[in-house]
């Protein structure tokens, strides 16, 4: 397991860049990539995927902590993304939050299996009211 902040730093050394110059890029200071860095902060969904986009990995990678190839799932979201799939990069940005749910430590277990099976009800339900039965 890579925590984001190694990722972060890693991705960041990789494309041989400084903070400040990652900043720059990403639209944010260095002092907040100093944050996410040094002091193991994780920043919300939108400057995630600012950050995963100026260092060209994708921000699955970079919040969930098992992931450790830095392009995971990164080809297919471009495809989307070029073909305007709308739908599709409203779902990219709920699975960051999702992902940066159930990697959280401080949530409790319980509040984690509560989210999930909300998200596999409400899945099934969409499913079953599209005439879509999943068996």
């Amino acid at each position: 397991m890579i925590p984001f902040s190694e990722k972060l730093m890693a991705a960041r050394n990789n494309m041989m860049l400084s903070r400040r110059e990652l900043g720059y890029l990403a639209g944010i200071s260095d002092r907040n990539i100093y944050t996410y860095e040094m002091m193991g902060v994780r920043p919300r969904p939108a400057v995630i995927k600012k950050l995963a986009e100026a260092l060209r990995v994708s921000a699955i990678y970079l919040v969930d902590d098992n992931v450790e190839d830095p392009l995971h799932s990164l080809e297919g979201k471009e495809a989307a993304s070029n073909n305007g799939c709308h739908i599709t990069k409203i779902m990219d940005i709920l699975l960051t939050y999702i992902i940066a749910a159930f990697s959280d430590d401080r949530i409790e277990q319980s509040d984690k299996d509560i989210l999930f099976d909300g998200l596999a009800c409400k899945y099934y339900l969409s499913k079953r009211t599209a005439g879509n039965h999943i068996e």
